[in-house]
Formats: structure tokens, sequence, C-alpha cells
């Protein structure tokens, strides 16, 4: 939604609880969503324009997200809350309302219960609601020993409660404040437990404010009436805690005459950073600033923020602090530890140019920030910046593209009157720095050139824009092989080492292994990752062991093991000079294969995977080409990762090798390898994958 004309005022409410899906069994499977009426009921109204919510999951069973966003509306690029399998994590969200006063909560993997506790609501200015007050933030208390704020040495035990001064400190004026903007942090924490923030002089009214395990930190931000006397209570429920409370802004009972008094306009949730994307990962003690004003759908006089900020790819314990300026911190927003994602509400002042600047601590951290609405001073007008394009997708055309370009296609809503911008990234795998494939055009349809990616699955990814700096991305993911077939033929270097040496001795096969990685390089590829006792293996077991190494370093599922009825079947063909007939093999349903006559069982697989053309060895290719030409990299290489040789339930793919003395030839020998699909409940094998992995393949 773009931004009302009409700005809003705020409504505090005790915290009332909407939603309890372990009490009404609604638990949210993965890709799974439901609406919750927001507006519209007895303590809300229907002209109620936004919400503020606290939001927990718990029975977490999988590594997911949670989306809230206005009903009626497509699944945004953005998230609320973040957690691993077992978590419990809570978040305030302020969310504009939706279709029939709903909103939308959208689990994206394994199930989830989850809790809204209600804390207030927006009304259009004019009604009776009060206007918002930013404020630069300030520590009100800290009650770590020795912390120098109010209340230190008062950590609270389980079941106590700690009365907090907030009205008349911290730039909060001693009357007429309706509810303060807090960020609440629990630290020293022994048992998992949750924190209860309310008005003091009220009762524990059963809700939570924040939830966490034992020696966790975690924030979260509240907003909370405060009592006649300007306090708040903090009830902690189980073992110990230390709790710290910084102030950063206040609503007011009423219309105001501070200079700084704003209202508030609710958008869409809006992506408009992401360091994992951009590149601008913060390190230790960085800074990164970021302008808010005037793009994404957010007024150029916008005075403050609504942003989820969540921190990711985190490597130490460490914390966020999301300022006006460079300043250094003495609050903080976000804590977490390492390798952990963690979500938190900020109602962030920016700059009177209208940016702001994160603050990392510790280690390094990506960022991502969600908007969801601004604040404008009373007495300025609002003028939206254009809304970004929306309901992005990338579809590839094909999954799998094999040593041609990948091609995909790109869409975008963007606001009337707008042509989307497209501009396309790539990941490559193992990497963790994104690549620009192609600059912003209007085309929604592109090639990824593949020439010079090595084999593994790419994530594809393209920004939708209709305004500089401003764009919602999405992700796409395609499976890359080079060319199955090279388009020249790699010279043998091991002739002579293997004629003078014999295809048995050390020498000839280190120089075949040397041949087998130079040929690799020369397509981009590393070297194998050859077992310690290579030269120690039978010759079968040294082809088996190097095709195996070929599929496995261009991303495709190892063949198990060698079974006695395909080492047969490969043994019977060696003898007789051609290719194994995998129907030989008891209940075959399928099989690839290869025979050729070299210098030992690695000499064969150089020639199958890299020499096999015109004028090599290979017998199966004919001296002017064709068709039989460069079959034998097919076979070993079946692409079970497109599906195209998937084995169907019950059955398995196993292999059969085999390396005899060329009749009447001292130097050679006739290796013959086959892979063959058959029925899992027959499979017995001879020599397995997961020995050669042990023996460091």
């Amino acid at each position: 939604m773009q931004a009302t004309a009409t700005g809003a005022t705020y409504v505090s409410l005790s915290p009332v609880r909407l939603l309890d899906t372990r009490a009404d069994g609604e638990t949210l499977g993965a890709n799974a969503s439901l609406n919750l009426q927001v507006a519209g009921i007895e303590e809300v109204p229907a002209t109620a324009t936004a919400v503020a919510i606290n939001v927990t999951a718990t029975d977490t069973t999988a590594p997911s997200f949670l989306t809230v966003y206005p009903a009626g509306e497509v699944l945004p690029l953005s998230s609320n809350l973040n957690w691993g399998p077992g978590d419990t994590v809570a978040n305030l969200a302020i969310v504009p309302v939706g279709t029939g006063g709903d909103v939308t909560l959208y689990n994206s993997n394994g199930n989830v219960d989850v809790v809204v506790d209600l804390q207030g609501y927006f009304l259009p200015s004019g009604d009776s609601g009060g206007d918002y007050v930013p404020l630069t933030p300030q520590r009100i208390t800290d009650t770590r020993a020795g912390s120098g704020y109010p209340n230190s040495g008062q950590t609270l035990g389980a079941g106590s409660i700690l009365r907090v001064q907030v009205g008349g400190v911290g730039g909060v004026p001693a009357d007429g404040v309706a509810a303060a903007v807090l960020n609440v942090t629990a630290t020293d924490t022994t048992a998992s437990s949750f924190l209860s923030i309310y008005p003091a002089g009220q009762s524990n009214l059963g809700t939570s404010s924040e939830n966490w395990a034992s020696g966790v930190t975690v924030a979260n931000r509240v907003v909370v009436p405060l009592s006649s006397s300007g306090q708040i209570s903090a009830f902690n429920d189980q073992g110990s805690a230390d709790v710290v409370i910084d102030v950063s802004g206040y609503f007011t009972a009423g219309p105001s005459s501070a200079a700084a008094a704003a209202l508030f306009y609710p958008i869409s949730p809006t992506r408009l950073l992401d360091t994992r994307v951009d590149g601008n990962q913060l390190a230790a003690s960085s800074y990164l600033g970021e302008q808010f004003a005037g793009v994404g759908g957010i007024s150029d006089q916008a005075t403050a923020i609504v942003a989820n900020l969540t921190s990711t790819d985190t490597t130490s314990a460490s914390f966020y602090t999301l300022s006006p300026g460079e300043a250094a911190p003495t609050t903080s927003d976000l804590n977490w530890l390492p390798g952990v994602a963690v979500a938190n509400l900020d109602l962030a002042s920016l700059s009177t140019a209208g940016d702001a600047y994160l603050f990392n601590d510790q280690g390094s951290a990506d960022a991502v920030i969600d908007v969801s609405g601004y604040f404008v001073p009373v007495d300025a007008s609002n003028t939206p910046a254009p809304a970004p394009c929306s309901s992005v997708s990338l579809t590839p055309t094909e999954s799998t593209g094999i040593g041609g370009p990948v091609e995909v296609t790109a869409e975008a809503g963007c606001p009337s009157g707008e042509t989307a911008q497209y501009t396309y990234w790539y990941l490559a795998p193992g990497s963790s720095v994104w690549s620009l494939a192609a600059a912003a055009s209007t085309n929604g349809s592109y090639e990824y050139d593949s020439m010079g990616w090595t084999d593994g699955a790419y994530q594809l990814m393209v920004w939708a824009s209709s305004q500089a700096g401003v764009y919602q991305g999405v992700l796409g993911t395609a499976t890359v092989m080079t060319s199955l077939n090279p388009s020249s033929n790699r010279p043998d270097t091991f002739v002579s080492a293997c004629y003078s040496g014999g295809y048995s001795s050390l020498t000839c096969m280190e120089a075949e292994v040397a041949a087998i990685n130079s040929a690799r390089s020369g397509e981009g590829l590393a070297a194998l990752a050859w077992p310690a006792s290579l030269y120690n293996l039978s010759a079968a077991e040294q082809v088996f062991v190097a095709a195996d190494e070929e599929r496995v370093s261009r991303g495709l599922p190892a063949i198990a093991g060698l079974t006695a009825a395909a080492n047969q079947s490969a043994t019977t063909a060696a003898q007789d000079n051609t290719d194994p007939d995998g129907f030989n093999v008891p209940g075959a349903i399928a099989y690839g294969s290869n025979w050729a006559e070299d210098y030992g069982s690695l000499g064969a697989m150089f020639d199958w995977m890299y020499n096999d053309g015109p004028g090599s060895f290979n017998l199966d290719c004919p001296a002017g080409g064709g068709s039989g030409c460069w079959a034998h990299r097919d076979n070993i290489l079946l692409n079970t990762t497109t599906g195209e040789m998937a084995a169907p339930a019950g059955y398995t793919w196993v292999g059969g090798t085999a390396c005899v003395p060329e009749s009447g030839v001292s130097f050679l020998d006739a290796c013959s390898l086959e892979w063959v699909l058959i029925p899992s409940g027959s499979v017995s094998y001879q020599f397995t994958w997961t020995e050669a992995v042990a023996m460091g393949a």
C-alpha cells in the first residue's frame, strides 16, 4: 500500500492477547499463512490504519522466518521474526491494516505456533490518538552491578518485578505522555524465561514482551503505556536476568505542540537494505550509512521510520545500533550470538538529510532492513516518494544448463506509469560475493552466459526497480554443468612414461593423474581429491574411484559402489574387447557403458573424459568423428540431478569395472566401466564410495 494522504496518531493499550495457535489449533506449517482480524474488533475500531502487535514464535521445528503484512496484498520480500528449531522468539511489529481489518501471518519452513499480543493502534489524525516524538536514544535503566545507570545492581530474580521511572527521564516529559517507545534487553540470563513490560500499578495480564533461552542476550522493542507517576513494571518469570532499557521516543496523550511531534504513515513492508546482496557486510566497529527519506515510498520530509532490523551471517557475539549519526553508540538496538539470525523492530530517528547509520560492534555481520512506515512532522506536508516495484518473480527456463546460456524470465509490478528496470546477478557455488551479469534494462528476459562457469548450483537474482537506489529483489537457482563433451581433445602426456615403465608402474600412474588434473585445469575445474592409497587399489577400483571423483566434483551424486554381477559383466566385455552390456546383469532396466584399449585404468579414464575423439585410443570413436565420439563422458556423468537418469522407486544405480591385459600387447590394458540400474533389494557391494571417501577421496 502507498502511504495515505492523512497521517495517523497512536492509541496505546494495556497488552491484549489476540491469538495463540497453541490453544486454537491453528499451528502454521511450511509455506502456510493465516489471517488475523485486528481492526473492527472490541479493542480496535474499524478506522484503524495500523496496529502495534508483539508477535512470538514458539514450538518451532525448523529454521524459518515469519512475515506479517496487510491482508489482501502479495507476500512481500520482508521478515519480522527469524528462528532456529526449538527457539522461542518475539518481536514487535507495526503493521498496516489490510482487507477486512486483517493482517496476514506467513511461515516459511517447518511448523510454528504464533502468539500475538496487541499493544495499540493508529487512527487518522483528528481522532483520539497522540503524536509521536522521536528522541536521541538514551539509556534509562541497567540492572547490571556497577553499570552507573538507574537500578544498577537490581538483577531480577524468578517471579520478581522491577519498577522503572520513564516519565521525566531520557527526554520523556513528566506528563502528557500516553506511551513510551523502549528497547528492552535481557542479559546475564540463567534460565529460559520471559519478560513482561506493562504500566506500573497494574496486574500482569499474562502477556510477554520477550522470550529467551538460558545464557542468551535478547532485545525487543515495546510501546508501553505509563502509569500516572510515569512508571512501568518489568516482570521476570524464571531464573535471574539483568535488564537494560533504552528510550527512543514517546507518544503524546492527544495532539502535541512539540516541534518534533510527527504523524505516522504506514506503507507495505519494503526491503530497503540487504547487505547480503549489495556487498556491504559490516566489519567490527564499522558504520554503514543508508538513505531512507525520499526513497521506497517514504516522504522526503520523514524524521523517523518503522524499520525491522535483522542481523545474519554473524561471526561473533555483537550488537547493532541504528542512529542519525556516527557518534559512538551508548545504546543498542539488536543483540546476537555468532551464527544466529535475530530481528528487532526499531522506530529509528533520521538525520536532517534523511539518512541513518548502522553500527556493528564485533566480528562481521550482514544486515537486512524492512520498512513498514514513517513519521512526518505534524506541520509538514507528506510527499511520499514513488513506491518500489513489487510482486517480483524470476523463473529459469530450464533447471539445468549444459554448455549453453541459462535463460530466465523476470516480472514485476511497478507503480502506475513507471517502467520496471531489471538488473541480473549470480552467485557462484562456494562464493559469498554476488557478480553483476547485466546492468539495468527493461528486458524481462535474459540469458546468463555460462562460459567460464564451473559446475554446480548457481543462485540467480534479479533486482526490479523504477527509481534509482530502490529495488525489490528475488532469487532463483539453476544447476550448471560445463559441456559434457569438450570442444577439443586433450593430448596424452603419459604415453612415454607408461610405454617405458609399464601401465602398472607408479611412474605411469602418476603421469596419468597429472594428465587428468591438467585437462581439468584447462576446462576451469579443480584437481581431483585422489585418495592417498590410490596407487595401491586394484585397477578396477581405480576406475570406479576416478569416475566417481569426476561426478562428485561436478555436483553430481556418487555411484554408491561396485557389485559382483556388474563387475563380471564388465570383465566379460574387457576380455571380448567390446562395451559391456548392462542387461547381462540380473534385473537391469538401464545402463551406460565404456570400453577402451589403453595404458591401464587411469589412462582409460583420461581418454574417456578428456581424449575421447578421433585419433585417440578409444576405439568407439571413428577416425572421422561421428555419434560415438565423446559418448563415454556422458556415460560416466549420468546427470541424475536433472531427473533425466534418476533411479525410479525401488531401483539403484550401481557400478561395474574391469581392466585385463590386452591379448598380445604387453603395455596396454583393455578396461571397461558400466553403471547399471538394478532392483535395490539385490544390491550387495564389493567396493563402495564410502570406503573410497574414508581413504581420502
